[in-house]
């Protein structure tokens, strides 16, 4: 994103390059499982709420759902999510 924060949409094998000041580094990365909360942007470690497109509350958590579209809440922050 804009502040260099890299999230992992999916497992698999990237390398990344950054370049500043005249100097490049790379790095590789292997990821090996992510949970859906945080594929989605949400932080992992605070509660979630999960509601249908009535606003009916469904689950507390993303796993386990399926596919379907979503409003997932934590704290202040909503998105509208379709699950596959």
């Amino acid at each position: 994103d804009e502040n260099g924060n890299v999230r992992a949409w999916e497992t698999g094998e990237v390398t990344i390059t950054a370049t500043a000041g005249g100097k490049t580094a790379t790095c590789k990365v292997i990821v090996t499982k992510t949970t859906r909360v945080e594929a989605l942007g949400f932080d992992s470690n605070a509660p979630v709420k999960v509601y249908d497109l009535n606003g009916r509350y469904i689950s507390d958590k993303v796993e386990g759902l399926e596919g379907g579209i979503y409003v997932i809440r934590q704290g202040n922050n909503a998105k509208k999510v379709q699950l596959r």
